[in-house]
């Protein structure tokens, strides 16, 4: 029971503290800002390709779909 209680007060002293402003920034400067432009570094060639990779879809896509649409006109230009 003892050790329970202590542990909330630590865990309350712990919370207390990182949600001071100053210690915020801190945290938000040194530890979350470095880990966020590391990921960002580190993924941004994946996204890339995939920014890519959907764009050249896209095109083939609206291409198809003009060639189908040529078809089906000649199609029907040939049954009238």
């Amino acid at each position: 029971m003892v050790l329970g209680k202590l542990t909330s007060q630590i865990i309350e002293q712990f919370v207390n503290e990182i949600n001071k402003d100053n210690n915020k920034e801190k945290i938000r400067a040194h530890i979350l800002n470095p880990v966020a432009t590391y990921i960002e570094g580190y993924l941004k060639p994946y996204f890339l390709s995939l920014l890519v990779f959907l764009i050249i879809l896209i095109a083939l896509l609206l291409y198809n779909l003009k060639v189908l649409r040529s078809i089906s006109q000649k199609i029907q230009k040939s049954i009238l």
